[in-house]
């Protein structure tokens, strides 16, 4: 028996699905298909297109708050604006609803607007609704008005629309406005209509760190009346100054750090990044200028800490060449010290004196090697960069004054062929053939100058002229191994 309850039970609930299925399919069906196209400017003045803007955004604001509805924003449209043309329009591109509007000009200056509602399956225009001539400061109310009584009448229905109004109090910038979890639209001032009922309102910023909520509320909309939306736009959060501050802290902490330069590099790096892009609180601009001096200071500061750091080197290097020089007079002394001492016991005077000698020559060929070592070093540099100022950049300066030449002359060359081949003269066949012989001498010319530089290159670098001074360590440093070579 409860095995048979069970089978009934089944079999009903699928039956109960099968029947539930195909009415989904068709309340997915019944969601229309509704295209907007701009509001056309027949004022015969292109000053209006702002409001012709500003009407159109209004009317695409107010169609996301519908449902049932699948709005499509167009920015084309047909030329003419009939109902042939609209229906063949809307039967190509499978759409069930055409809203298309436009802004007059009367004799008076007064602007008026008028908008119209085309349905696909009647192949008629099912609504048209024109407001009165007003100024033109007024036209967007008046818009805004007009909006909700073409969709009110075009549903056939009753729809309650309330309206809303945004309030910054704080700093100027950029920010989104997103009702029940869809994004509405950017910087919005206003929403003309917007239905009624409890909607959750929230405003954010994409800022340096991230997405920041400025404003989060569940307001309860009432049908012809005006929601107040309050909120203030920062200057900077608590987390950004705190992520601003540190990284200046970690800046000034390596700042006269010459071994942590490529740390300051990217802690700057990332501190410019923060103030990229500023369209959501221009006033932070003082900031990225802060940024930019703070990056200029330090290109001077790590110039003058390489400049310390080679200081530094030098001073050490002197001072290890005293100290070696006092070592080298110390084992001198000691060794003749050794050898003027009385001979009452001559073997452990020589074996003495034997291991100070040792020791002497030990130190001065390794003074020898390392000294010889930092000599040439100095002198290959000295070489090769008196090679470039010398010949490097002549020998440089030939080849590229040939390439360009030979380049040319081709060019050239080629065009004079072509005229050549072209010619129906005698007169213009012998002047082609002198202005190929001539290009011809300048490829030549010019392969053989690039190719001279080419040559000359090694020769400059390899025999570039050496020069008579260097730095005080190398000097005391030769000067030292020819006192050493002459022990």
């Amino acid at each position: 028996m409860k095995a048979r309850a069970l089978a009934c039970v089944s079999i009903a609930l699928l039956f109960t699905l099968c029947g539930a299925l195909p009415l989904c399919s068709q309340d997915a069906a019944k969601k229309k298909s509704l295209a907007v196209f701009p509001f056309a400017n027949k004022t015969g003045s292109e000053s209006y297109g702002a409001a012709c803007d500003a009407a159109a955004n209004s009317l695409l604001v107010t169609l996301k708050s519908l449902e049932g509805y699948q709005v499509q924003v167009l920015g084309a449209d047909p030329a003419e604006r009939s109902e042939e043309a609209l229906a063949a329009w809307a039967e190509d591109a499978k759409v069930d609803v055409i809203l298309y509007g436009q802004l007059t000009l009367n004799a008076e200056g007064k602007v008026q607007a008028s908008l119209a509602a085309f349905d696909r399956l009647k192949a008629a225009t099912i609504v048209t609704k024109k407001s009165a001539y007003v100024r033109l400061m007024d036209i967007f109310h008046t818009s805004d008005a007009l909006v909700v009584d073409v969709l009110t009448e075009m549903t056939g229905k009753h729809i309650g629309f309330a309206r809303l109004e945004f309030h910054n109090s704080g700093q100027e910038g950029s920010y989104e406005v997103a009702i029940d979890g869809k994004a509405v639209g950017k910087d919005l001032d206003s929403i003309a209509g917007w239905r009624e009922g409890k909607h959750e309102i929230i405003l954010r910023q994409k800022r340096m760190l991230g997405e920041f909520e400025l404003y989060r509320q569940t307001l309860t909309l009432v049908e012809g009346k005006t929601a107040e939306v309050d909120f203030s736009l920062p200057l900077i959060t608590a987390d950004e100054k705190s992520s601003i501050d540190d990284l200046e802290s970690k800046i000034r902490t390596n700042w006269d750090r010459e071994e942590e330069a490529s740390e300051v590099d990217s802690l700057l790096a990332q501190y410019s990044s923060l103030f990229k892009d500023l369209d959501f609180c221009p006033a932070l601009s003082a900031y990225r200028d802060k940024a930019a001096k703070l990056a200029s200071d330090w290109t001077a500061q790590k110039q003058a800490l390489a400049d310390r750091a080679r200081q530094e080197r030098e001073v050490q290097l002197n001072t290890g060449v005293s100290k070696v020089e006092t070592e080298i007079s110390r084992l001198e002394l000691e060794v003749s010290q050794l050898e003027a001492a009385p001979k009452t016991d001559t073997d452990e005077l020589e074996r003495t004196s034997a291991e100070s000698r040792a020791a002497l020559d030990s130190l001065t060929r390794n003074l020898r090697v390392s000294f010889s070592a930092e000599r040439d070093k100095a002198l290959a540099q000295l070489k090769l960069r008196n090679s470039l100022d010398g010949g490097g950049w002549i020998s440089f300066a030939l080849c590229i004054a040939g390439a360009a030449g030979a380049g040319a002359s081709y060019y050239l060359g080629s065009q004079a062929f072509t005229d050549y081949q072209a010619a129906t003269t005698n007169a213009q066949a012998d002047s082609a053939r002198s202005s190929m012989k001539l290009y011809m001498i300048g490829l030549y010319a010019g392969a053989g100058l690039g190719g001279l530089g080419l040559v000359l290159s090694p020769i400059l670098f390899c025999s570039g002229p050496s020069r008579g001074e260097a730095q005080a360590a190398k000097v005391e440093s030769e000067i030292m191994l020819k006192a050493l070579d002459s022990n």
